[in-house]
């Protein structure tokens, strides 16, 4: 999924995977330009596996991207 989004939306989106000692680890997502997180695991969004959740994502990308 973060290499998707970062050949989709070049320049536009960060995507972390960060490894939590003793947790499963956490998949965020943010808007570069407003530093916006769009999605993350701690937002009940999940690691954007299913394509519900990937769906998601666009989306919010996407209402940005169309608010400009």
């Amino acid at each position: 999924m973060a290499i998707a989004l970062t050949e989709e939306f070049p320049g536009l989106v960060t995507v972390n995977g960060l490894k939590d000692p003793g947790v499963t680890g956490r998949f965020v997502v943010t808007l570069k330009e407003t530093g916006e997180v769009i999605s993350s695991k701690e937002m009940g969004n999940g690691r954007c596996e299913t394509s519900e959740q990937k769906q998601r994502v666009i989306d919010k990308i996407q209402e940005y991207l169309d608010s400009q």
